[in-house]
């Protein structure tokens, strides 16, 4: 089993310095956060072709173990105020 992190941690460092830093910690995953204006992934960029979270991630021997979208998906529960 690979051990992970969950990236949102980290709202206030770039994809690049969290990978950096929870490498270094000896983690093999990340969790990265699938929703719109989180700093670590853009899906409307993904989805266009960009792979430079993968690179990113690659360079420090990280994988990605999950997309996380858990702020939208709590809309689907009311009420909604």
């Amino acid at each position: 089993m690979k051990i992970g992190i969950f990236t949102n941690l980290f709202q206030d460092k770039s994809l690049e310095e969290v990978a950096q830093y929870v490498s270094s910690l000896g983690y093999q995953m990340v969790e990265l956060p699938a929703w719109e204006g989180n700093p670590h992934l853009d899906i409307e960029k993904v989805l266009k072709g960009d792979r430079s979270v993968k690179k990113i991630l690659k360079k420090y021997n990280l994988d990605i173990s999950a997309l996380n979208c858990g702020i939208p998906g709590q809309l689907v529960l009311g009420p909604h105020d």
